[in-house]
């Protein structure tokens, strides 16, 4: 997830591209967009990564994927008794 700046020119993102990573755009005039992507990314870290020894993409993939299950279905929200309404 990139901002606006002219500093992502197209031969930049097609980098991207060959390496079959996609990107995303952030809306004009959003400045909080990356701040919530940038929160996002360190919770996952801090979370999980950090508690594990990464063997490569693959073995990173599954964690991420059970922490993803983990965090939309086991973890505490702050709902009443733990409900979202």
């Amino acid at each position: 997830m990139h901002d606006n700046d002219g500093k992502y020119s197209k031969p930049f993102l097609e980098s991207f591209k060959s390496a079959k990573t996609k990107t995303h755009r952030t809306a004009i005039r959003s400045p909080n967009t990356v701040a919530f992507v940038e929160r996002v990314v360190q919770t996952i870290q801090q979370e999980c990564l950090d508690h594990f020894v990464v063997f490569g993409y693959p073995h990173m993939d599954v964690l991420c994927w059970e922490f993803k299950e983990h965090y939309h279905f086991e973890r505490s929200h702050q709902g009443l008794d733990k409900v979202l309404s």
